[in-house]
């Protein structure tokens, strides 16, 4: 079959990959040109094509000679090209762009996506942090019919795997393109072989998860241990956890979760030296790693600047974008 990918990151190459070893053709890389527009896309890939890591899917492309096309309008200057290769098969993997009818009806088969979660649980664009924050004993990858809705397609293949006590958002993302590495093929054999159909999604089950903000990166003393080390864990690569102390945004990117009975308040330093020990709702966390930037990168805390029996308390507002 004639395959156009639109996909990023190691799942995009971990779903590429198995398909140009096979007798199927990729016909063309999709990128998403609301993120990159202007002379930045010949930038990035010349820059990615060439210098781009293992996990690049531009340096994948070059790599193959895949010509290269961006969407950003779906507008008919960008679709004609596209229609003109006229592909089998559209295969989505963090994309970042909900395709529309225009798109939707150019392959002669259809549109697939693969989706890093057990869908129809935790639809939407951040599956890898929603599992870790809602505490999630598996997740999975699923293979689906697209459709204009958000990973709410019909179901075409399946697989989970266990998730962790120490997983974070990347080491289940990692999983999971690994797990699409292994499914791909098979998926698009039996597509090739039967055509394109599927289970439609239980509504009953599915919930959707919007992209996590900076509000949600900021702790709340006033919560079990366990909801804070699963904040940070879901975070840790991204927009990172923080509280405010003394004016001062504190990054923490690792904590240890102590079950024992704690009577102190919630925020209460029970141990100020490094590595701070400090009381929740539930239990109590130490900052295994924890910094401010004043003006440059420090572990905190520092001699002197906690105090044991002080108590934390939870900024409320938005902290400055500048310190993200």
């Amino acid at each position: 079959m004639r395959i156009l990918i639109a996909g990023t990151g190691k799942l995009g190459v971990c779903v590429a990959e198995p398909l140009i070893k096979s007798q199927h053709q990729i016909i063309g890389i999709l990128q998403n040109g609301r993120q990159t527009k202007g002379i930045r896309r010949f930038i990035n890939q010349l820059f990615l094509g060439f210098l781009g890591g293992h996990d690049s899917i531009l340096r994948f492309a070059q790599k193959h000679h895949i010509p290269v096309f961006w969407i950003d309008k779906m507008n008919e200057k960008e679709i004609k090209p596209i229609k003109e290769l006229s592909p089998d098969l559209i295969i989505t993997c963090g994309f970042g762009i909900i395709f529309k009818k225009p798109i939707l009806s150019i392959p002669n088969i259809g549109c697939i996506n693969v989706h890093s979660s057990l869908l129809p649980r935790h639809r939407g664009p951040n599956p890898f942090y929603a599992v870790i924050r809602h505490g999630e004993k598996q997740s999975g990858v699923t293979f689906h019919i697209m459709d204009e809705g958000i990973d709410t397609g019909a179901i075409v293949a399946q697989q989970s795997f266990p998730i962790l006590d120490t997983d974070t958002a990347y080491s289940v993302y990692c999983r999971a393109s690994e797990m699409a590495k292994t499914m791909v093929l098979e998926v698009v054999d039996r597509i090739e072989r039967e055509g394109l159909h599927g289970e439609p999604q239980n509504p009953d089950w599915a919930s959707y998860d919007p992209k996590p903000t900076v509000n949600d990166a900021i702790i709340h003393w006033d919560v079990p241990a366990i909801e804070i080390d699963r904040q940070i864990r879901a975070l840790s690569q991204t927009i990172l956890t923080r509280f405010t102390y003394k004016g001062r945004t504190v990054f923490v990117t690792r904590v240890k979760v102590n079950d024992k009975e704690v009577s102190a308040k919630p925020g209460t330093v029970l141990h100020a030296r490094f590595p701070a020990e400090i009381a929740t709702a539930q239990g109590s966390v130490t900052l295994l790693s924890a910094f401010t930037l004043s003006p440059i990168m420090w572990l905190w805390p520092r001699k002197g600047t906690l105090y044991p029996g002080e108590v934390l308390y939870t900024e409320t507002e938005e902290c400055n974008p500048l310190e993200q």
